[in-house]
């Protein structure tokens, strides 16, 4: 991973007075399935998994290098629970990885908040398919607690909603089935243009208000 360039992009955060976060991403997902990104530079370690020393070495090296950096915000992963779809054996491997890191992270910058994201649409729609096993689609979240900072979610609605008008009201609402008392909330939500015109952003943008209302993020 190059350093550098999130270096620079903490540097411009301070000089613009915003807040960064930072994040890793070490899944790719291709149509249903999401499985491990592997650089080039661990390709050796043959088929990925987060069982493999070497695969935790690696890792832990750019967790490490980023943490030194002092970011506000750290994601160790991004939709994380996208791979418990496909394997769940990997998915609790990854969590061990990460309650590991945890600590590492806050002896080198004990200011920084880490966490990793979850993927709201697919809970949701888990939620709509199976509404009598909430409590068991919550325990995604909870074998990352208690070294959860903040309780992040990343959401991009449209590709299930054509129009933000159709969004349901209590679409983001029903994330506080995931959150615990006194837990800080993070949202972290996207709708595309379409290229030309930038309506459905804005119309977006002018619901989140309404749309988090309930939520206190």
């Amino acid at each position: 991973m190059d350093h550098g360039r999130p270096r620079n992009e903490i540097n411009l955060a301070k000089r613009s007075a915003t807040t960064l976060i930072l994040a890793l991403e070490p899944t790719i997902t291709t149509g249903p399935k999401t499985e491990w990104a592997v650089p080039r530079t661990a390709r050796f370690l043959g088929s990925p998994s987060f069982g493999k020393h070497g695969v935790q070495r690696e890792f832990t090296r750019d967790v490490e290098a980023l943490a030194r950096l002092k970011p506000p915000f750290l994601a160790l992963a991004t939709n994380i629970n996208l791979v418990s779809h496909s394997d769940i054996n990997e998915y609790l491997k990854f969590a061990a990885v990460y309650k590991r890191l945890y600590s590492a992270i806050k002896k080198i910058s004990p200011d920084t908040k880490v966490f990793v994201t979850f993927h709201w649409d697919s809970l949701y729609i888990m939620g709509e398919k199976e509404p009598d096993r909430v409590a068991n689609h919550r325990k995604l979240v909870d074998v990352f607690r208690p070294n959860l900072d903040v309780v992040a979610f990343s959401s991009n609605p449209a590709f299930r909603y054509s129009d933000p008008s159709s969004i349901p009201a209590d679409y983001y609402e029903k994330s506080s089935r995931f959150v615990s008392k006194n837990e800080d909330v993070l949202f972290i939500v996207s709708w595309p243009s379409d290229g030309h015109r930038d309506d459905g952003q804005d119309a977006y943008i002018k619901r989140l208000p309404t749309l988090l209302s309930g939520v206190n993020p």
